[in-house]
């Protein structure tokens, strides 16, 4: 066994020289960003499958965030691991919709086939069986989450067939699968046409030329180099666009506000939380109409309207939103617009249902675990 030594930036910590090695390259990706701590605590989890508080010591003091803020963003979000795990842990939803079709057979059939309960580890370290809230998958219920593979429709005998793939080595690689759970266009469909969703299922997600080919961008190549600000402010204001969240808010009255103030730089925040039950929205959203960046082509155009500023998108519906290639020509300081210096960042974060409302959505961002607070001024008087 490797003889555990002192690390450099905290002494007192005692972690193997090659773990300590792979902390230092996890930190140094997202070092001198703001809110990194989530990012760095879930790249930091994969070196050992959880983080010690030896390996916690040593990323608050690399990215000089206190004890106090450290802990309380480990006990916040679920998904971070103080103790070791299974090599796959397995999420049991038991939301309403998930209790009310069976999922406490569900519960019945995995304890039995892996001889554990909830918050145990199988003896060969291949599974951890927990609860979770709602996985967004109501349609299917009941549910559960291999990693981030959901399978749905769930009875005895496909429970057992998922469970000896894994056993066997053959682990579903989600980055693989063109869908959640099922094509949506199996369910009876809105007479309406298809705007935000017309592309899923019929581009790769994580090609730009696919998305070029279904016209992708040219909405936002017209509202940056033969639109002013103020135009696609009164554009939008037109359409009657709302905010999805509690108040649906108009988005254009909202620009209209900001577009005056002279304080700088502007951020426009892309909310991607997945925590109410039967949404799951955005990662369709993201995925397959904002392809091949998780803040545009709207948020560009956000940034434009309201004079220019960083696009920052707190994003864990995407898949790898941090590998996704960049707009071609129409973001960042290649655009075409003179007045448009808007690069694009993501800042993956762990944010429930709580962490969607106004007083709280910053948090996250920063790396904070989205209690609740004061409400943040209205974005027509002053920033946060």
């Amino acid at each position: 066994m490797t003889r555990l030594g002192p690390s450099k930036s905290v002494p007192t910590a005692q972690l193997d020289p090659k773990v300590y090695e792979q902390l230092q390259s996890c930190i140094a990706r997202h070092k001198g960003k703001i809110g990194m701590l989530a990012p760095v605590l879930q790249d930091a989890q994969k070196i050992l499958g959880y983080i010690p508080p030896d390996m916690q010591k040593v990323i608050g003091a690399e990215l000089n965030v206190p004890g106090c803020k450290l802990y309380d963003c480990m006990t916040f979000y679920s998904m971070f691991a103080w103790q070791p795990k299974g090599r796959h842990i397995i999420r049991l939803c038991h939301s309403p919709c998930c209790h009310h079709t069976g999922a406490h057979k569900v519960l019945e059939t995995i304890e039995a086939e892996l001889g554990i309960k909830p918050g145990q580890t199988t003896p060969d370290g291949l599974f951890t069986l927990e609860f979770t809230a709602c996985l967004g998958v109501c349609e299917v219920a009941p549910a559960i989450q291999i990693d981030e593979v959901v399978f749905g429709n769930l009875t005895t005998e496909r429970i057992k067939e998922i469970l000896e793939g894994y056993q066997e080595g053959k682990a579903v690689d989600f980055r693989r699968l063109p869908y959640t759970t099922n094509d949506f266009r199996k369910y009876k469909q809105s007479p309406h046409e298809l705007v935000l969703l017309d592309n899923v299922g019929l581009i790769d997600p994580m090609k730009l030329e696919d998305y070029l080919a279904r016209g992708g961008y040219e909405a936002l190549k017209k509202a940056v180099t033969t639109m002013t600000p103020e135009e696609v402010i009164e554009a939008v204001k037109t359409s009657g666009l709302r905010g999805r969240g509690g108040a649906g808010f108009p988005c254009g009255l909202k620009w209209s506000f900001t577009r005056p103030l002279t304080v700088t730089p502007k951020y426009v925040i892309c909310n991607a939380d997945e925590g109410e039950p039967g949404t799951i929205k955005d990662r369709y959203i993201m995925s397959w109409r904002a392809s091949p960046s998780p803040a545009t082509p709207s948020g560009p155009a956000r940034a434009s309207s309201i004079a220019g500023g960083n696009i920052t998108s707190p994003s864990t519906a995407c898949k790898t939103p941090s590998t996704r290639p960049r707009p071609r020509a129409f973001s960042g300081n290649s655009c075409s617009a003179p007045t448009f210096p808007s690069p694009l960042s993501c800042a993956p974060a762990s944010a429930p249902t709580s962490a969607a409302r106004r007083p709280r959505s910053l948090n996250p961002w920063k790396g904070n675990g989205a209690i609740p607070g004061s409400s943040l001024p209205s974005p027509g008087s002053r920033g946060c």
